[in-house]
């Protein structure tokens, strides 16, 4: 979804089959069923077109969804996405993919879901709750904004219609990525400048940040670089970081707070104040994430790698995206290295080392690609990572 006007959102008025609105309320205090009633809805949403929940409109005098009530500082931490997110998947499969935001419009705080559609196959009922789900059932969103079971032959076509089309497209961009990597080099030509920049960014964050005992933390450094230059404006890029959904990876997936973005003369970057990690996003398209990771009991859990590599690839596919740049060929490449040799325990708990000069990996595949399987991706380019280091003896 596009960048989100949340105060014309709430301010709206109008249900749909996209929007709709509830009253102040508190997911701590709700029945079973007012809980079941929303993840209808959610489940509706995205079997639909997407859409947006608002947690705090009443109705006014005239019926409309007018009354601007907000949410208590209580009501509104309640709408706490692990907790609600772990109630819905319990109901529907597969897990819908949906964010909380809280934003504040004339001065009180709204709870907003938002609910992107499905992407490869629809949500059903998975457990039923009386009165408001049944199991077995797809739920569609209706021009009349009801939330109700896809009853019509038509309506459960639409849904496998789609569900085809979205495989066909990501089945498409996969194996455009796969001809891609099996007919050309791994490695995209280096772009005039661009070198240059990743370089002068990693060092002025390991003037900043480099840990008095380094010999206990493994630098990390994940690049993705476009082949040829993006040329985004920086407003343009501060703009499209503050917006979902690039802002919800950016708090989720980086632990950080988009409103603490900066801008550069040639980009973005964040630097956290009290933590060793760093990102830049620069003008050309080029994106670093750079960090120290602490060794426990002498190790890095490659799992912690993982998460580092995954939220960076969700973070530019979107930015991708964002500038109409999803054809574009990206190359991942991760470079891990220390003081001395780092030790890292594999999945199966078994204890590899880097060489002494560090290890490296690196994938080339379009954005679109990476967007469609980015869970996938990841582990691809971690895959190669592993199988460059040693055993420890």
């Amino acid at each position: 979804m596009s960048k989100i006007n949340f105060e014309e959102l709430v301010k709206r008025a109008v249900e749909s089959d996209e929007l709709d609105y509830k009253a102040h309320q508190s997911w701590n205090t709700m029945t079973r069923n007012a809980k079941a009633k929303i993840v209808r809805h959610l489940a509706a949403f995205a079997n639909t077109h997407g859409g947006y929940l608002v947690i705090g409109v009443g109705e006014d005098n005239s019926g409309y969804p007018g009354d601007l009530q907000g949410l208590t500082d209580e009501e509104c931490a309640s709408f706490d996405p692990s907790k609600v997110g772990a109630f819905v998947k319990n109901y529907i499969e597969p897990p819908i993919d949906f964010t909380i935001e809280r934003p504040l419009v004339d001065g009180k705080r709204f709870a907003i879901f938002v609910v992107k559609p499905f992407s490869a196959m629809p949500h059903v009922c998975c457990q039923a709750v009386e009165h408001e789900l049944r199991e077995g059932v797809f739920y569609i969103r209706t021009a009349d904004a009801s939330s109700r079971p896809a009853t019509r032959a038509m309506e459960l076509h639409q849904l496998i219609q789609r569900a085809l089309r979205n495989q066909r497209e990501m089945l498409g961009r996969m194996l455009r990525g796969i001809l891609y990597e099996t007919n050309s080099s791994t490695t995209l030509p280096e772009q005039p400048g661009v070198v240059e920049q990743l370089r002068s960014a990693i060092e002025y964050f390991i003037r900043r940040k480099k840990p008095e005992k380094a010999e206990e933390y493994a630098l990390v450094q994940l690049t993705i670089v476009p082949d040829g230059n993006v040329d985004c404006t920086v407003p343009a890029i501060k703009s499209a970081v503050a917006g979902e959904p690039l802002a919800e990876i950016l708090r989720s997936g980086f632990c950080c707070d988009p409103s603490q973005v900066h801008e550069t003369s040639v980009g973005v970057r964040y630097l956290a104040a009290h933590e060793r990690n760093m990102w830049q996003l620069f003008q050309n398209g080029s994106f670093l994430r750079v960090l120290y990771l602490p060794l426990v009991d002498g190790v890095v859990n490659i799992s912690s790698l993982t998460e580092t590599v995954l939220a960076s690839i969700k973070f530019v596919s979107g930015i991708a995206a964002c500038f109409a740049q999803e054809e574009r060929l990206y190359s991942v490449r991760l470079v891990v290295s220390g003081e001395k040799q780092i030790d890292f325990m594999l999945d199966d708990k078994t204890v590899v080392s880097t060489s002494p000069n560090g290890s490296t990996s690196e994938i080339c595949r379009s954005a679109a690609d990476l967007a469609s399987a980015p869970e996938v991706h990841a582990d691809r380019v971690i895959r190669k990572f592993s199988a460059g280091l040693e055993a420890r003896q």
